[in-house]
């Protein structure tokens, strides 16, 4: 058998596409024998200030996406990584070469009301997980396409040449939360939605 067969066997399949690697926490914090989800609102300083969102970041070479999402939440919630207890990890979204690993983690002794703002957060605030069970997502959809520079793309290799249908792409699904006081859309809603149904799937 030659080389290359033998290490095909143990080989750990990875995502074609994939430019990026990002890691993400969903914090659970007990508020009142009632668990909530912790958000963040981005700095005005960050990119997508305003924006809501889970504690994460890029996942740096030397780290695994577990580790990268400790980090980041120790970063921007300023706890140590002590406070974190990981329950495991939820699937994870591939997007635009981006690769998103989501963790699910209890914050233990969390001060809510003594939370400072820093550089990448504005604030936090926290919705019941109960909240969502019973307010399911709008759906809205976005139609992607290729943009095909005519000049620079060979066309004269592939089949149909100008006239392949680059733009046939399925819907994109869009997922907002309404709640009382906050936005809630995007990759953000979609995590969220993923594991509503989790926890109350049969």
């Amino acid at each position: 058998m030659d080389s290359w067969m033998k290490r095909l066997k143990s080989y750990q399949p990875q995502p074609l596409g994939v430019q990026r690697i990002y890691a993400i926490l969903m914090p659970l914090v007990q508020i009142q024998d009632e668990w909530h989800l912790l958000f963040e609102i981005r700095s005005a300083t960050i990119s997508q200030p305003g924006e809501t969102s889970f504690p994460g970041g890029r996942v740096d070479n030397d780290e695994t996406p577990g580790q990268a999402a400790i980090r980041e939440t120790c970063e921007e919630l300023l706890i140590e990584p002590e406070a974190i207890q990981i329950l495991g990890e939820l699937d994870s979204i591939i997007d635009f070469g981006r690769w998103i690993h989501c963790f699910v983690g209890v914050l233990t002794d969390f001060d809510i009301e003594n939370f400072t703002a820093n550089s990448e957060v504005e604030r936090i605030f926290t919705v019941p997980i109960e909240f969502f069970k019973t307010h399911p997502p709008e759906i809205h959809a976005l139609t992607r396409t290729y943009d095909v520079k005519r000049d620079r793309f060979p066309f004269d290799l592939i089949p149909e040449g100008q006239r392949y249908p680059f733009d046939a792409l399925s819907d994109y699904p869009i997922l907002f939360y309404s709640l009382p006081d906050e936005r809630l859309w995007g990759i953000t809603a979609t995590f969220v939605n993923r594991l509503i149904q989790f926890i109350y799937e049969n």
